[in-house]
């Protein structure tokens, strides 16, 4: 067998270390870009993951647009529960006003009616009733109405008393205006007049904004 001589051993061992010493540097190196690529690939994942975060949620039939409203709308739930509150007062102010103009308008005016109260409180009230005559019916935006004239004999207090004593009827009747004439005085009714009344006789009427508000039925407030 043939030996090596010191000097190649010398050589072979250099050698090998130069191989070895290589061989640790290419690893480190390698080891360091790896990390590098793999640190990389971690930032690159995290900030995707970050701007897409709602791809992960388990909601996926709903957009990002709708789950922003629906955020926002719950966030406005004490806003909007006062708003509701506001609205049931609203309602339930509005079906009392109804009811009571459905209570106090009539649907249309009883002529007839109307001319007996009239007979009976110039009786209760001490004046003459000369005359009633029935006018005109119209029926405009707001309601219809009735007109008519009354004329009354009497003294001023009298007849002051009868158009106080006009809201008492079943049914509304305005007093648009009054023509007042001095009567000739006689030796024992001095100091009367001779009043003519126009009166006005309101009702529902058809296609009028009354007839909408009392026919209006009102959902009940929850």
């Amino acid at each position: 067998m043939n030996e090596k001589t010191i000097p190649e051993r010398v050589e072979d061992s250099a050698t090998a270390s130069t191989r070895l010493s290589n061989y640790f540097s290419q690893s480190v190196v390698g080891c360091h870009v790896m990390s590098a690529c793999v640190a990389a690939c971690l930032a690159i994942a995290t900030a995707w993951v970050w701007q897409n975060s709602y791809w992960f949620a388990g909601d996926k039939l709903h957009s990002q647009e709708q789950i922003h409203d629906a955020i926002e709308l719950i966030s406005q739930s004490a806003e909007i529960r006062q708003q509701h509150a506001a609205a049931k007062l609203e309602t339930a102010a509005r079906s009392d006003d109804a009811a009571e103009i459905r209570h106090w308008l009539p649907l249309s005016v009883d002529w007839d009616k109307q001319k007996r109260f009239l007979v009976q409180l110039a009786q209760q009230t001490d004046v003459e009733l000369v005359d009633v005559e029935k006018k005109q019916v119209h029926v405009g935006m707001r309601v219809g109405t009735v007109t008519s004239t009354c004329q009354i004999n009497g003294t001023f207090d009298q007849i002051c008393q009868f158009l106080s004593q006009l809201p008492r009827a079943s049914t509304p009747i305005w007093c648009d205006g009054v023509k007042l004439k001095r009567s000739r005085e006689k030796a024992n009714q001095p100091n009367r007049c001779q009043a003519t009344l126009s009166l006005r006789s309101p009702f529902t009427g058809q296609k009028t904004i009354a007839e909408k508000i009392i026919s209006l039925e009102l959902p009940n407030a929850t």
